[in-house]
Parts: structure tokens; C-alpha cells; sequence
């Protein structure tokens, strides 16, 4: 075979590799040996493209591959079996990387590649976040009433009552803030002994406070009322109303236990 027929074949060689390389589906970064035959065949086309593509080349870029050179020392009485290991020469061989995550990668540049395309892409996530928010809003629980604060004052029998029943919790009185009243119950909130926010749930019909409670201020403010027990029968059958204290407000929840209404 002829040097024109070697050049031929080093140059169809040369030309697939970087179609490899510099392609739109770039996939020489995980095959090492076909890296270093690239870096030699773009070396000797640069400095010589009419020279002869002989196979001394091609052993010189194998042997500067990282592998390990491994020397077997055959067993004798004068010399044991034993392994000698020379250390891998260094080698600017790119580090392999799964394929799959190279042409990810290519692709996301592809579909990133103008300003036009970035905007798309921050526009569908922009999108997707909007609709996980509204499903998560739609999934949350709605109160059942929400009441607002207002500026009726305590009257003597909330204070009487509140002094009555809770003597434990030493609510201050005299700054109680009223949030109107739900289902029979009239809703206060104020501070105990601690400066910890209070819930209190004054039924006048019965002339008691049903439920009161007072939580440190980092925690949630929750008050249960049961229709068994707590002295409250505005339930149409048993269950529970929740308050759930939000400073300027306060969520209502009514949860009944099944059966006939």
C-alpha cells in the first residue's frame, strides 16, 4: 500500500474524530484511546500533511496512555514470583464520564443557546412553580369562618367570667380584643402572666368559658371546643370546633364525627 493510501485512511480516520469531537453530538470525552489518536493525527497532519502515517505513532500515543505498565517476573530459585508495577504516566486524557450525562449536557446547551430559548425555559418554570403553588393552596384546608378583630370592648361578665374560670392561666383582662362570635361562642384573645398569647371562648348562653388557652408567642395558637364536655351545644351533631389564633384574625374549622345529620 502506498503513502497516498495511508494519508487517505489517516485522513477519513482524522475527520471522523473530530466529526467526534466537534460535532453536534460530542462523545469523544469518554473514549480516552480515541482522544489521544486525535491529538496525534491533528499534531502530525499540523506540522507535516503530506508525511508518511506510520505505525510507530500510534505505539507512542498508546504507551503515553494512563495505564499501568505491569512486569512479570517468571518464579526461579534465585528470584521468587513477584509483580512489578511501574507508576501510569501522566496523561491530559479527559476523564470519562457517562454518556448519557454527555448528551444531556449537549442538549441543555443546545436549548439554552440563545436568549429567546433562555426566556422559554424561565418562563415554563416560572409556570410549573405558579401551578404547584395553586394545588397546594386548593389541597389546604379552608376555615370553615373567619373572624376579624373588632373593637368591642370586655364587658362585666367577660371579665367576670374570664377571672372566674381561668384563675390558673392569669389572663390580663384588661386588655382583651374581641373577635366577634361563631356558632354561640364569643371569641377574646389577650396575654397571661408570661406575655404568651391567649385564646379564650366565652359562652354567655351558659354563662362560662368553654375553652381558653395560651401557647408561647414562636408557637401556634390552637383552641378545641368538643360538643362533649366543654359546655357547648351549637354543633348540629358531636364533634369539635378548632380557632387557630392569627393575631389579626382567627381561622374557624368545624370537624363533625360521622353519622346521620
Amino acid at each position: 500500500m502506498d503513502g497516498s493510501t495511508h494519508r487517505s485512511d489517516a485522513d477519513r480516520e482524522l475527520s471522523e474524530l473530530r466529526e467526534r469531537a466537534y460535532g453536534p453530538d460530542p462523545d469523544i470525552d469518554v473514549d480516552p484511546a480515541a482522544l489521544v489518536r486525535l491529538r496525534e493525527l491533528e499534531a502530525a497532519h499540523s506540522t507535516d500533511p503530506g508525511s508518511h502515517w506510520g505505525y510507530s505513532s500510534m505505539t507512542e500515543s498508546a504507551a503515553s496512555a494512563s495505564v499501568p505498565l505491569t512486569i512479570t517476573i517468571a518464579d526461579t530459585p534465585a528470584a521468587p514470583h513477584r509483580v512489578a508495577t511501574e507508576p501510569p504516566r501522566h496523561t491530559d486524557a479527559v476523564p470519562s464520564a457517562p454518556v448519557k450525562n454527555s448528551r444531556i449536557r449537549s442538549i441543555w446547551q443546545r436549548a439554552t443557546a440563545t436568549s429567546r430559548s433562555r426566556f422559554a425555559w424561565a418562563a415554563s418554570a416560572l409556570i410549573v412553580v405558579s401551578v404547584v403553588a395553586t394545588a397546594l393552596f386548593v389541597a389546604a384546608p379552608r376555615p370553615d369562618a373567619t373572624l376579624h378583630r373588632t373593637a368591642a370592648r370586655a364587658d362585666t361578665q367577660v371579665l367576670g367570667l374570664v377571672a372566674q374560670d381561668t384563675p390558673w392561666l392569669e389572663i390580663d383582662a384588661a386588655h382583651l380584643r374581641a373577635y366577634g362570635s361563631f356558632l354561640g361562642l364569643e371569641i377574646w384573645s389577650g396575654t397571661d402572666a408570661f406575655d404568651s398569647p391567649c385564646l379564650i371562648a366565652v359562652n354567655r348562653a351558659n354563662d362560662t368559658v368553654s375553652e381558653a388557652r395560651c401557647v408561647p408567642a414562636a408557637a401556634e395558637l390552637i383552641m378545641d371546643i368538643a360538643s362533649f364536655g366543654d359546655d357547648f351545644d351549637g354543633l348540629r351533631r358531636e364533634g369539635i370546633v378548632r380557632f387557630i389564633y392569627r393575631d389579626d384574625r382567627v381561622d374557624a374549622y368545624v370537624y363533625l364525627m360521622p353519622g346521620a345529620d
